[in-house]
C-alpha cells in the first residue's frame, strides 16, 4: 500500500513532532517495514515484526504507555462511532492465565492478517488489548 512519502505529512497526520516521525520512519526501513520503490515512493512491505513475550524491556514499557496515553486521549476526543472501547471483568484460574494470553496474540494475528489484505486503507488504527490483574496479591478469589 502505497501512501504520502515525506516525514512532514506524517507526523501532520499523526500529530508527532518532525523528529520524533523522523526517526520512527527510519526504524521502519532499518526493520524493513517500509521501503521504496522504482520511483521512490515508500511502501508498507509485508514483513512482521513481533517483540519477545515475556522479556522486560524498558522501551516496550515505553511504548505501551504512550498507547494508553492515546487511548486516553481518544476516549474523550474521538467520536463514539470510529472507537471501540470495552472491558470484561473475571475471575480466573492462574493455570489459564497462558491460554488466554496465547488466544489473545492468535486474535490479533488473525485480525492484523485479515486487515493487512485489504487494499483501500485511509486512516492508521491501534488495537491494544490489556490483560492484567485487579486483585493486589493474587490470592484466589
Amino acid at each position: 500500500q502505497e501512501f504520502h512519502s515525506g516525514v512532514s505529512w506524517i507526523a501532520k497526520r499523526l500529530n508527532l513532532t518532525k523528529s520524533i516521525t523522523k526517526e520512527a520512519v527510519e526504524r521502519l526501513f532499518d526493520t524493513g517495514l517500509l521501503a521504496k520503490n522504482a520511483n521512490g515512493d515508500w511502501y508498507q512491505t509485508e514483513a512482521i515484526l513481533a517483540t519477545p513475550s515475556g522479556i522486560p524491556s524498558s522501551e516496550i514499557k515505553k511504548h505501551h504507555r504512550q498507547i494508553l496515553a492515546k487511548a486516553e486521549d481518544a476516549l474523550i476526543n474521538v467520536p463514539i462511532k470510529e472507537r471501540d472501547f470495552s472491558a470484561t471483568t473475571f475471575a480466573v484460574s492462574g493455570s489459564q492465565l497462558e491460554e488466554i494470553q496465547k488466544e489473545i496474540k492468535e486474535f490479533r494475528r488473525q485480525l492484523a492478517k485479515k486487515i493487512n489484505q485489504s487494499k483501500n486503507k485511509e486512516r492508521v488504527y491501534c488495537l491494544s488489548i490489556q490483560l492484567f490483574p485487579l486483585d493486589h496479591n493474587g490470592d484466589a478469589l
